[in-house]
């Protein structure tokens, strides 16, 4: 009984031929680097990481559990599809962030956080075979900055913007297992651009999508430093340690 067992659940991990491996679940890739993926036409997904519908093929429209509830940040996402050939394809995702005064209590740390922005992701893919390669350039604008989620961090300037670029390698161990390795710079405009580095581990069918890993954010120049009350800054983050987790089921 138990040899049978394993058994089936080596062929379900390991073997192509099981299950269609073009009708896996959507990568949504990390909090920095997203990858160009999106929903298929009517397509829904709900989760912890992100409740979202595929409105057509080429558009997706979703928002964040997770942001609303451990960072009272309420948020929306737009993607569009702009172009696609055989192994390329080309994206771009803009979203909104709005905190409201509101607490909810849960039985693990959070924060009260003060930020109204915006962040804009043009993202291109490129496969080769069980490898793809996500480049992102973003762009963060900032219309307030009381306490700043983890991705501005300290500018070293009065800046309201955050720019970076970053990629994304997309390993596929199995058509169902894979590991996305991240690098890049968060804040291409500070006076101290922070490097940003970032590992996980996915496993995906046609139902539902785990991610496990963290990324972190380090500073590159200690001195460049900024503090100033007149923009109503209490908050800015010297480096960060963020969680790159997602719970997804598809339908």
């Amino acid at each position: 009984m138990g040899t049978r067992f394993w058994g089936t659940v080596f062929l379900a991990l390991f073997c192509p031929a099981v299950s269609n491996a073009s009708n896996l679940s959507t990568l949504f890739g990390h909090n920095l680097t997203p990858t160009s993926y999106l929903l298929e036409e009517g397509q829904v997904t709900v989760g912890a990481y992100a409740i979202g519908y595929g409105i057509t093929k080429r558009w997706t429209l979703a928002t964040s559990p997770w942001m609303i509830l451990s960072y009272n940040m309420p948020m929306v996402a737009s993607k569009f599809l702009i172009a696609e050939g055989d192994t390329t394809r080309l994206s771009l995702e803009t979203s909104f962030f709005k905190t409201f005064d509101y607490y909810i209590p849960l039985p693990y740390p959070h924060g009260q956080y003060d930020q109204e922005s915006f962040f804009t992701r043009l993202v291109g893919t490129k496969r080769w075979g069980q490898y793809a390669l996500h480049v992102c350039y973003g762009w963060q604008y900032f219309l307030r900055e009381g306490r700043p989620f983890s991705l501005r961090l300290d500018p070293g300037s009065a800046d309201p913007s955050t720019h970076s670029l970053s990629v994304l390698n997309e390993i596929n161990i199995t058509p169902y297992v894979g590991l996305f390795f991240e690098g890049g710079i968060l804040g291409l405009n500070y006076a101290g651009p922070y490097l940003h580095l970032g590992a996980s581990l996915f496993v995906q069918s046609s139902w539902g999508m785990v991610q496990a890993g963290l990324s972190a954010s380090m500073r590159t120049n200690n001195n460049a430093v900024f503090w100033d009350r007149d923009l109503d800054v209490d908050v800015f983050h010297e480096r960060h340690i963020h969680p790159e987790i997602q719970l997804q089921s598809y339908f």
